[in-house]
């Protein structure tokens, strides 16, 4: 191989990408998750009380 290899700089400006959104935090998206769950939440009635057991053989 007797060639020399030659490597230019691509000095010619590259097409520019859309200029994006400002990604929202990890905590701004974990609190609003939250919050969604608690708003959908369900309102539950109590449970009975259970029944006392026996802890000791007599």
């Amino acid at each position: 191989m007797k060639e020399q290899l030659e490597l230019n700089f691509d000095t010619t400006p590259k097409r520019r990408l859309p200029a994006r959104r400002q990604p929202t935090s990890n905590a701004d998206w974990w609190f609003s998750q939250i919050r969604r769950m608690v708003d959908c939440a369900t309102e539950w009635s109590p449970v009975a009380a259970a029944k006392p057991c026996q802890s000791q053989l007599r």
